[in-house]
């Protein structure tokens, strides 16, 4: 009989041994997990692992039947209870697993949120490092502008060192010469004194001696008549006394009976003559003391006689000390003589020195630069646009503006605030007045002494305050003239004279007008009245000299404004010198010919204004409808250092741009606000040309009067090598309603700022 646990288990694809299958049973217990610091969980592997029943497994031998000692036979229930455990184990493991997965794609989650975070924490720190590394360049530009500036102020403080030194040389030469000449009259006045003095000495001893001798005499003998006559009288009265007591006596026997009262009388006559005498001799006493007090007077003119010849030695004596000091003041004066000329030579080497410098500065600096500037608000005026200026308070000036847009509403209709950033190389605020504004274009406009060409274009919409910044009081123009006449003076003191010539002209339809000439010439065409302007027009032809780079224009009139002509009948007629007859130290010359350029400047201005075309529409009751330019000729030389120079100064007040539908513009306005478009199209056509680097011949000059004018002011080294410096200065409206015009601007700007027109050479 075959035992009950001799025979094998049934057969199980595969075969598989039972500790194999314990062993592939054997998985990994869940991952579990467990909180960190920061609250995210951990996932840690267990150690746990599942505990085997400790059952041997039941193997059958060749040689037996009989299972073998040590081993436990088959158990089929047992197994399936094991299988059912397995499969609780795993099913746990596999909750936990999911519990697990579940854990993780949240700390998953926890970790992108983090990762997230950490991310927009590194672009905050990477655009503060950014903005601390412009804010680091910042820094050290203005370290280095603020070195410049130092040196700067220290080259001014040595030049009016300078100046004072040369004053004060100017000062001793001058009280040297009235030192000289008042040493002349005082020897002249010395002499005549003296011989004067000598007369009147011997004149007044003599008369004095005459004097005192007469008033001596006449005292004298006015005493001893008075004595005499006093005793005279006193004997006569004494021998009448005698005579009346003795007769008296003689008559007293016969006269026994005398009344008192006669007695008494007589007595009283006694007393009375007592007192005569006594008075007489206190006369005495006087005139005694009065002939003392003449004695003194006397001993003072001696003594006076001796001060007097003391001062004439002493006058004597001071001639030789001032000869000496004429001879010492005349040496030095020599050796002062000779240090200015040093002094001169130095300065002209310096003032070269002063123009190369400037030049280099205004080269890297741009020779074209943009400046923008917002007027204040009118009268009136309401609705202003959000304007921020952040840098308004930096050293150097503001740069930078921040315009934003109105607010409009985008197809959502969630509210739009456009913020628009711009940067220029001055920014100026509305509470910024033309002294501000003609201080940052004092180093541009001086190089015209130094002989550039300059241009000042003033571009902005109609009523953003142009003509007011150009030709208003403290504007461009007067201020340029007056910078000019200055620098012109302080250079003759070294050797230069210069000439000054001054024209002004209009561009009006494609059409130059001489602002300066006579408005009767210009044709009814234009839109004037027909009875001012009813003559034939006189045509002004440009013209472009390609050897001396020099632009004229034909039958144009000029003004010379230095110096100053003769009174020849010409315009305009020499001004009144009575306000500066006032001021004696003045010189009357350089007085007369100031007051002349001024009151010039006052007729040329007056009559420009009067010339130019003007027009109300609905964006400005006055608004420009031509562009003007001022042209200014300065021409130099030094005779000491053979040198000439020849710069050109255009302040030009470009027209207002508009637009046809806001300015209700129609008929000869309608023509007028194209042609202003135009032009200005035309000079935006030409900045694109000049920014975009492709040479002269692909610049469209002769698309308008005013580029063609402008040819050599913007198109930068001409054939001869002269070459120009430029400044466009925006102005902008602050008015929201203007909002596009003035964007149109910055960004006109904006494209000026990109343009180069070349290294600027003088000639």
């Amino acid at each position: 009989k075959i035992p009950k646990y001799s025979c094998p288990p049934p057969p199980l694809p595969p075969p598989l041994r039972h500790t194999q299958s314990q062993q592939v049973l054997q998985t990994p217990s869940p991952l579990k997990h467990k909180p960190s610091l920061n609250g995210l969980y951990t996932p840690q592997r267990t150690s746990t692992r599942m505990q085997r029943q400790d059952v041997l497994p039941v193997y059958l031998t060749k040689e037996k039947l009989t299972p073998t000692p040590s081993f436990t036979a088959w158990d089929t229930k047992g197994r399936l209870e094991d299988m059912e455990k397995l499969y609780e184990n795993l099913k746990t493991q596999l909750s936990g697993a999911a519990d697990s997965k579940t854990a993780i794609e949240e700390s998953l989650s926890l970790y992108k949120a983090r990762v997230q975070e950490l991310s927009q924490l590194n672009q905050d720190l990477s655009s503060s490092n950014k903005t601390l590394g412009s804010d680091f360049e910042r820094a050290r530009n203005d370290l280095h502008t603020t070195a410049t500036d130092l040196r700067n102020v220290k080259r001014d403080h040595e030049r009016d060192i300078q100046e004072v030194e040369r004053k004060h040389e100017r000062d001793l030469a001058d009280v040297a010469s009235k030192l000289e000449k008042e040493v002349h009259l005082l020897q002249r006045e010395r002499e005549r004194d003296e011989d004067r003095f000598k007369k009147e000495m011997e004149d007044a001893k003599a008369k004095w001696q005459r004097a005192k001798d007469d008033e001596t005499a006449d005292l004298t003998t006015q005493h001893w008549e008075e004595m005499e006559e006093t005793q005279k009288r006193h004997r006569s009265e004494k021998d009448l006394l005698q005579k009346e007591v003795e007769t008296l006596k003689s008559a007293a026997d016969s006269r026994a009976i005398e009344s008192a009262d006669e007695v008494k009388e007589l007595r009283e006559g006694v007393e009375g003559l007592r007192k005569e005498l006594e008075e007489a001799n206190e006369s005495i006493k006087s005139l005694k003391t009065k002939l003392s007090g003449e004695e003194a007077k006397n001993a003072g003119l001696e003594q006076e006689k001796a001060s007097l010849v003391s001062k004439t030695h002493f006058l004597e004596g001071n001639q030789e000390a001032q000869s000496l000091e004429f001879t010492t003041m005349s040496e030095k004066l020599q050796d002062a003589l000779t240090a200015r000329d040093a002094t001169l030579d130095t300065l002209r080497k310096e003032e070269m020195l002063r123009r190369k410098l400037n030049a280099t500065i205004l080269e890297l600096r741009g020779n074209i630069r943009v400046f923008v500037r917002t007027r204040p608000l009118l009268t009136g005026e309401e609705s202003p646009s959000r304007v921020e200026y952040p840098d308004q308070d930096s050293l150097e000036g503001g740069k930078e503006m921040v315009v934003h847009a109105p607010t409009t509403l985008s197809a959502t209709g969630k509210e739009r605030n456009e913020a628009h950033k711009y940067a220029f190389d001055r920014v100026f605020g509305p509470g910024s007045a033309n002294t501000q504004v003609f201080e940052d274009c004092r180093d541009l406009i001086q190089s015209v002494v130094d002989g550039y060409n300059v241009s000042i274009l003033s571009y902005g919409q109609t009523g953003s305050g142009k003509t007011f910044g150009m030709s208003g009081p403290e504007g461009i123009i007067p201020s340029s003239i007056g910078l000019l006449m200055a620098e012109m003076q302080r250079l003759s003191e070294k050797g230069w004279e210069y000439s000054v010539e001054a024209s002004f002209v209009e561009v009006y339809n494609e059409t130059i007008n001489d602002l300066l000439g006579d408005a009767k010439t210009w044709d009814e065409g234009d839109g004037g009245d027909g009875s001012v302007r009813g003559k034939k027009r006189e045509r002004h032809e440009i013209h472009h000299d390609p050897l001396t780079g020099k632009t004229t224009v034909s039958n144009l009139s000029s003004v010379a404004l230095w110096p100053p002509p003769s009174n020849d009948g010409q315009w305009p007629p020499p001004a009144s010198t009575a306000d500066t007859a006032q001021d004696a130290t003045a010189d009357p010359e350089s007085d007369a010919a100031t007051s002349y350029t001024h009151k010039a400047i006052d007729n040329l201005l007056t009559t420009a204004m009067k010339n130019r075309r003007v027009a109300s529409t609905k964006s400005n009751e006055r608004s420009s409808r031509s562009h003007s330019i001022f042209m200014l000729t300065l021409k130099g030389s030094c005779a000491a250092t053979n040198e000439t120079s020849e710069g050109v100064l255009n302040l030009v007040d470009l027209a207002g741009s508009e637009r046809l539908k806001q300015s209700g513009a129609a008929g000869e306005r309608q023509k007028e606000t194209a042609a202003i478009n135009r032009s200005l199209s035309s000079l935006g056509d030409v900045i694109g040309a000049l920014a975009s680097g492709k040479g002269e011949a692909h610049v469209p000059y002769r698309n308008s009067k005013l580029t063609y004018l402008l040819q050599s002011s913007l198109g930068g080294t001409a054939a001869n090598g002269k070459s120009s410096r430029t400044l466009m200065l925006l102005h902008l409206s602050p008015l929201a309603a203007h909002w596009q015009e003035s964007r149109s601007s910055l960004l006109f700007g904006s494209k000026v700022l990109g343009a180069h027109i070349g290294s600027a050479k003088k000639k």
